[in-house]
């Protein structure tokens, strides 16, 4: 039988050791960032939310030691991509836009926008 395919991000020590499952998806995972500390990966994720409408993204951050949680930071509708840290680690900066039309939804408007998120 055909299983469904899924995109998973894992974390490793430098040596191989410790591989640790952080994120599984039915869309696609791209664009990963570390951060200069070593304990976030930023990347975007593309789904098909709706079968009538074209696949989203959005900019998620993957806590790789600790509480090994996944937040995102944006809804899909506004297309976040190509996550950027700061030296520090502190600072991440995306690219995202919003270009679209639902029925019972506001149009959210065009063009891109450079969004900066400060991390503690």
């Amino acid at each position: 039988s055909l299983k469904p395919r899924m995109d998973e991000l894992w974390a490793v020590e430098s040596d191989g050791a410790d591989p640790r499952a952080l994120y599984g998806t039915q869309g696609r995972i791209h664009n990963f960032s570390w951060n200069n500390l070593g304990n976030m990966i930023a990347f975007d994720e593309t789904i098909n939310r709706w079968y009538f409408n074209a696949p989203v993204t959005t900019v998620k951050i993957a806590v790789a030691k600790g509480d090994e949680e996944v937040y995102s930071l944006q809804p899909y509708e506004f297309n976040g991509q190509y996550p950027t840290w700061s030296a520090d680690g502190q600072v991440l900066a995306y690219v995202s836009w919003a270009e679209y039309w639902t029925p019972g939804f506001l149009v959210y408007g065009n063009g891109y926008r450079v969004w900066i998120a400060q991390l503690k």
